[in-house]
């Protein structure tokens, strides 16, 4: 067989159009804003069955500190070391994102 081609005739090249490539781009981008700071303010977000305890046994047990309460049930704003928080966080089922409390208007009840 002749290269580019199949018993069946010539391979069809595959081919991103504009408009995908850039909604990939677009989509990368956006992703990139949710990436918590090596170090720094970032909201923990109980996933999976996870709740506030366990969020606050994460900030806890890893050195950070407590800025306030999330706007979602059972999540922590906490300042804190990425690199000590990331593990822990994932073996609790706790999601880290980019986050700063004072972005946020209203305050929560801290039993949540």
């Amino acid at each position: 067989m002749f290269e580019g081609h199949s018993a069946t005739g010539p391979r069809p090249r595959v081919r991103l159009p504009g408009v995908a490539l850039q909604a990939m781009l677009l989509l990368a981008a956006g992703g990139i804003a949710f990436v918590p700071p090596a170090t720094g303010a970032m909201l923990a977000i109980p996933i999976g069955g996870g709740d506030a305890v366990a969020v606050d046994r994460l900030i806890e047990h890893s050195g950070a500190t407590m800025l306030g309460v999330g706007p979602l049930r059972g999540s922590r704003y906490l300042s804190g070391d990425r690199a000590a928080l990331v593990g822990p966080a994932l073996a609790q089922g706790i999601l880290l994102v980019a986050g700063d409390p004072s972005l946020c208007s209203g305050s929560k009840d801290a039993s949540q």
